[in-house]
């Protein structure tokens, strides 16, 4: 008995194993079975991609950016035909001499040997091409086409190059230059990007990217195991880029630029705001820079200069330059003092020319004094004296208020990229000290701002405190002639509802006798009703800045405008003579 049950369980023992080995293989075959589906049905247009990829090898054509044209119709940005040079790695390299190629070539093309031998060694190790220069003319062109059969891998190809405007600056548009490693490998979601990729770096190049760049063509080769051509599989035809409209007047903007550079002989910025939609007619920051210097590659001999130039031209002054708004903050203060029922139009007080508030004195500009004053006319001369007594009236906290209320501390939202904020008359956590309500009424203090937001100001008084978003681009059009944005203006950002009407009318009143016989005199322009404010804003280096606001025409408004002039002095005297001549541009084209 004690054998057959030893007997009986060996058996059992065998059996329980041979189904837990059965087990084991139907579990594995199941196994494998599922991840032969996946592979073969499931991912294989995935793999067959990857497999394709391994066989073939893409020598990229760039495709033709989109243009940009202003509201007038003029070509700010367009891509031309040039010669590139190329080479391409399906060489054999037991036969090729590097130094020896690169010297003649270099003899040739008038460009660097050593410079030609490193990009040729990284196109041979990377197994792609490399661009040796797009500055063919049809001379070197010919003696290369002589001469082919010495450089082996070397094509000559015809290429669009970006090219801008003459007199286009690069605050605008932009620029473009070569794609990083860091971003190929890292912000490349849509893998429209290669290791040739040239992309926006600033402006609306840089906004509009993925509308411009286009989709790049180029031909599809085969290459064996070894990474060596064997046969063209497929040419891949470029897509070019959308073309972009702006809201842009060229002609207006040529006058601001002339303007400022002749005038003024100041950096400097104006910009100009179409009142019902917000669309921006004019942008100009100077000085500037050539965009072309980035598309030729040339910028790298002025770098140094560009950055250790006290002007600064690099510099967006319309959307990155922060300033004291000065004087012109004084509609605000004007404003604020109605609404709270701080003052009246009939409240008057007498400027000597200095106000004292314990033992600080504080300075008007006019320094005999404006002696007594009302509300209205305080504001026509811009009376420092008058609005301190305001400030000190409505206390710092009324003032922070209002200039929260106009979106001073804000982006304005502009579709470009790198938007500077600037300060409300009392930013956070900072400490109110004695006087404060002084500085702040006249502009200065911690208040600043972008001269885009004072054009924005102006805009916002003539619509009876309605802020709108600006705007560039007003209508982009695929290369079929098909809209696929369009921007028509109007969408508001802010209401501001708690102003009485008749403090609005008091307000565009006032502004408009500053042009009349006010500081703003030079900003007239014969037959055009004007409303204006100056300033002459403080700083603690070198001049004050000057600056004007205002619309036009008052009594029906279409253009509002802010002109900065650094260190230029006197608002009355240097910035309002540029806005008379974007005001009288506009009158002289019937804009209203």
């Amino acid at each position: 008995m004690v054998w057959q049950l030893h007997e009986q369980l060996a058996y059992q023992d065998f059996v329980g194993r041979l189904k837990r080995s059965f087990g084991i293989i139907t579990a594995v075959f199941i196994f494998l079975a599922v991840q032969l589906f996946i592979y073969q049905v499931i991912w294989r247009s995935y793999y067959l991609q990857r497999a394709e990829v391994n066989r073939t090898q893409i020598f990229y054509e760039p495709a033709p950016r989109g243009n940009i044209y202003s509201v007038d119709g003029i070509k700010l940005a367009g891509s031309k035909k040039v010669f590139q040079l190329l080479f391409y790695p399906f060489v054999d390299v037991t036969r090729f001499n590097l130094q020896q190629f690169a010297g003649e070539l270099s003899r040739i093309i008038n460009y660097p040997a050593p410079a030609i031998a490193r990009q040729v060694a990284e196109a041979l190790r990377e197994q792609r091409a490399a661009v040796l220069s797009d500055k063919i003319d049809r001379t070197t062109f010919f003696l290369l086409k002589e001469q082919q059969w010495r450089f082996p891998g070397l094509s000559i190809i015809e290429a669009a190059q970006r090219e801008y405007q003459p007199g286009c600056s690069i605050h605008l548009p932009g620029y473009l230059s070569n794609i990083t490693r860091e971003e190929l490998y890292h912000h490349n979601e849509d893998q429209v990007y290669h290791a040739e990729s040239i992309v926006g770096r600033a402006g609306l190049e840089r906004s509009y990217e993925k509308n411009l760049r286009g989709i790049d063509g180029g031909w599809q080769i085969e290459v064996d195991a070894s990474g060596r051509q064997k046969r063209i599989v497929k040419y891949l035809q470029p897509v070019p880029g959308d073309d972009l409209y702006l809201t842009i007047n060229w002609h207006w903007q040529k006058i601001a630029e002339n303007a400022l550079a002749t005038q003024a002989g100041r950096p400097g910025a104006v910009v100009a705001i179409d009142i019902p939609t917000d669309a921006v007619r004019v942008f100009v920051s100077y000085p500037s820079i050539n965009p072309d210097l980035f598309v030729s590659g040339d910028y790298l001999n002025f770098w140094s200069d560009w950055i250790h130039d006290k002007r600064y031209p690099l510099l967006n002054r319309c959307t990155q330059g922060l300033y004291p708004p000065g004087s012109t903050f004084k509609v605000i203060t004007f404003l604020a003092a109605l609404q709270e029922a701080k003052a009246t139009p009939d409240l008057s007080f007498y400027c000597p020319g200095y106000f004292n508030l314990g033992n600080k004195t504080f300075r008007c500009w006019q320094k005999t004094g404006h002696g007594r004053l009302n509300l209205i006319r305080a504001l026509a001369e811009s009376c420092n004296v008058y609005f301190y007594q305001l400030g000190l009236r409505l206390g710092i906290e009324n003032i922070d208020r209002y200039s929260r209320l106009f979106q001073l501390d804000k982006p304005t939202q502009i579709d470009l990229p790198s938007e500077s904020v600037g300060t409300s008359a009392l930013p956070d956590n900072r400490k109110v000290y004695s006087g404060e309500a002084i500085n702040a009424s006249i502009g200065q203090g911690y208040l600043t701002a972008t001269p885009l937001r004072l054009a924005e100001l102006a805009a916002t008084i003539a619509r009876r405190g309605v802020i709108l978003r600006p705007y560039l681009v007003e209508k982009i059009i695929s290369p079929d002639g098909k809209i696929v944005y369009q921007n028509n203006g109007g969408t508001v950002i802010q209401r501001i509802d708690n102003i009485e009407p008749e403090n609005w009318s008091l307000l565009q009143q006032a502004m408009e006798q500053v042009v009349l016989n006010g500081t703003g005199r030079a900003a007239g322009v014969f037959g055009v009703r004007i409303a204006g404010k100056t300033g002459t804003a403080q700083t603690p280096r070198g001049k004050d800045h000057a600056w004007f606001i205002g619309y036009a025409p008052a009594d029906k408004p279409r253009l509002a405008i802010a002109v900065l002039v650094e260190h230029g002095g006197s608002g009355g005297a240097v910035a309002a003579p540029i806005a008379a001549e974007i005001f009288r541009a506009a009158s002289e084209d019937k804009y209203w």
